[in-house]
């Protein structure tokens, strides 16, 4: 049983969907393509790992390689133009919609407790503690520590109080780490406008695998799991998007199985793709 789950007594159930690094199309972001774009890889900050770099297993339209570096310049004929208006529109219709599930799952605040008296791990959990700690990143106070605990001692009784303030520390440990990996020099700020969204990708990896550095399995999915696939199916929308020499209904291909991997309850906010 992990460290975590010791604190809560008890071990949390995971749900079981599938995982990102399974995708057929999506699974490795090949480390040598950053290489080859600059060796921009000359500095790894001790703690962090490499990041996993996406690739595609096969071609679209004759562009064959990295799927993130292809080329989103290739001009559209005239008789394409017709349909750009209708395909921003939905694009832009999908952007929103992730946008407002990600804002959805920091709403909800109110502890859950099984028939032992036990503390859930849930996002709403999370949610509580951000609410103490603070909503920006950046490092934790000792007087935002301070409010916080007060807030749970005010909230919970035994045992659910003093699992909850041994989550509080794992969690603003973890928040303080995060902030300190923001100020270390990041690979991702420098690497060219060509390729696309994988700045932001790797930023999303650090973030990752920071997580799971710092949290076991059940934690790290209560409290990130959800964010976590909302923010791949965002990156990987907007770079099939990019990508000019694909139409609709390719588009659509690439993204249906991301999609319908997606956690139920949030798949049910986003228009599927095509």
């Amino acid at each position: 049983m992990s460290s975590m789950n010791r604190a809560v007594g008890r071990a949390v159930p995971r749900r079981h969907r599938p995982r990102w690094a399974k995708q057929p199309a999506w699974t490795a972001f090949a480390l040598g393509a950053l290489i080859a774009a600059g060796g921009l890889l000359i500095y790894q900050s001790a703690g962090d790992t490499a990041p996993t770099l996406i690739r595609t297993s096969g071609q679209g339209k004759g562009e064959a390689g990295d799927f993130w570096q292809r080329s989103a310049a290739r001009s559209l004929g005239d008789e394409n133009m017709q349909n750009m208006d209708a395909t921003a529109a939905n694009a832009t219709e999908s952007l929103v919609a992730v946008d407002t599930a990600l804002k959805a799952l920091a709403r909800p605040q109110q502890l859950a407790l099984d028939a032992g008296g036990h503390l859930r791990l849930t996002r709403a959990l999370r949610n509580k503690l951000d609410d103490s700690l603070g909503w920006f990143d950046g490092p934790v106070s000792p007087e935002a520590l301070e409010r916080a605990r007060q807030r749970l001692q005010q909230e919970l009784r035994e045992p659910a109080l003093l699992e909850a303030l041994r989550v509080l520390d794992s969690y603003a440990a973890y928040r303080n780490a995060a902030a300190e990996q923001q100020t270390k020099p990041s690979i991702s700020a420098a690497l060219p406008a060509s390729l696309g969204v994988m700045g932001e990708a790797m930023q999303l990896q650090r973030r990752s695998t920071l997580r799971a550095q710092m949290f076991p399995a059940d934690v790290r999915e209560a409290f990130f799991g959800d964010e976590e696939a909302l923010d791949q199916y965002r990156l990987a929308f907007l770079q099939v998007q990019s990508m000019a020499s694909f139409s609709q209904a390719e588009r659509g291909e690439q993204l249906r199985p991301l999609w319908q991997q997606l956690p139920a309850p949030v798949r049910s906010q986003i228009p599927a793709p095509g």
